[in-house]
């Protein structure tokens, strides 16, 4: 049964979080997910890159994708660990990858010259089937940005206050905004709308549409984390362990918890707000009021946005990179395994077919099978 008062939303598709290893930077992506409890993984051939390493990573229904240090751009069979193309575009990876339509999206800069600092970053899109660059185009320059879609739109958030909608298809500007202040949190993007925590105590939405911000709520501390929840309300922490739900029309608070610690990451499940805190406990929340229904306190703290499936929810730590797998009703703790040795912090898995799970180490992409490894 389930607690969730405000969410209008079906749960006939259950949600995967690819975590991506770029550390300040994550964009939701969709698949089937299976339960873990008492599943036991076989190792499988893994993925090397010798002389590089990887710092971002997605994947669709069939391939794995990771963008590395040298700018390289590599797609991986999952069942096989076979390279199955890799695109150089050169410069630095400035962005997360998301992978939408067919496409790869990703945002890197060029060399300086004369240490100048360009003008611009470039947003690209590659033909995710073979690698083959679709478009270039220029959007603000930044060391930091994030990428989203939305629809027919792909996103540019920088963390000094730009944001770019550009056409997914053919690359043109639909839109460019600002907002003051500098990113705080990762934005998140869903209903439509652009949700950003800004260094001026601000929570943010912005119409995906049009650019335009149509909802400023004021924060007493700086916000740590943001989520749309819901089409009605918007998810937020603080540095000071608050987490709020707000009306997303109006900024007005619905209801308000204090935690021990900084909220790192919030999560949508069918049980209420998910939350993690720097105080080592994970909480669910009834979305209702923001009563607590259970909360579970872990020997670490949580490294990288939740996984969502099913009846239970996933979490990695900082501290031994070890993954505890949660009761989504009763927080009560049934399984828990050690991530691959290197692994980054916040990396989760893949999961394909819904037997082959696929890590990403800083360099090898590493498979896990519940059926025998393919022989290829």
């Amino acid at each position: 049964m389930t607690r969730n008062y405000l969410s209008n939303i079906a749960p006939a598709t259950l949600t995967l979080f690819i975590i991506l290893i770029f550390s300040a930077a994550g964009t939701k992506v969709h698949a089937q997910l299976l339960s873990v409890e008492g599943v036991k993984l076989q190792k499988c051939r893994r993925y090397d890159f010798a002389d590089t390493a990887i710092i971002a990573a997605a994947s669709d229904s069939n391939n794995f994708y990771v963008a590395t240090e040298d700018g390289g751009i590599h797609a991986i069979d999952p069942a096989t660990s076979r390279k199955l193309w890799t695109s150089n575009i050169g410069g630095r990876i400035a962005s997360n990858i998301i992978v939408a339509g067919g496409r790869i999206y990703v945002a890197g800069n060029v060399g300086r010259v004369d240490e100048e600092q360009p003008e611009t970053s470039i947003l690209r899109s590659l033909n995710s089937e073979t690698g083959l660059v679709v478009w270039n185009s220029p959007i603000p320059y930044s060391e930091q940005i994030y990428l989203g879609s939305g629809g027919k739109s792909i996103f540019s958030l920088n963390r000094e206050g730009s944001v770019i909608s550009s056409d997914a298809t053919a690359g043109n500007l639909l839109w460019k905004a600002s907002y003051a202040g500098n990113l705080t949190a990762i934005p998140d993007i869903d209903f439509e709308r652009i949700v950003a925590a800004t260094d001026r105590k601000e929570i943010i939405s912005i119409d995906g549409r049009t650019g335009t911000v149509v909802m400023r709520s004021k924060t007493k501390f700086i916000p740590s984390s943001v989520l749309n929840y819901t089409e009605k309300a918007i998810a937020a922490g603080d540095e000071r362990g608050n987490l709020v739900l707000l009306e997303s029309s109006t900024g007005k608070s619905i209801w308000k918890y204090k935690s021990g610690g900084k909220i790192s990451f919030i999560a949508h499940t069918s049980e209420g707000v998910l939350a993690a805190s720097n105080d080592n406990f994970v909480y669910m929340l009834w979305d209702y009021n923001g009563d607590v229904l259970w909360k579970r306190r872990l020997p670490g703290r949580v490294a990288g946005p939740p996984l969502i499936g099913g009846d239970t929810v996933s979490v990695q730590l900082s501290a031994d990179k070890s993954v505890f797998v949660l009761n989504m009703e009763s927080g009560k703790i049934v399984n828990q395994f050690l991530l691959p040795g290197n692994s980054s912090v916040g990396v989760m898995p893949a999961l394909f077919n819904n037997d082959l799970f696929v890590f990403s180490t800083p360099v090898s992409v590493v498979p896990y099978s519940i059926k025998p490894c393919s022989a290829e």
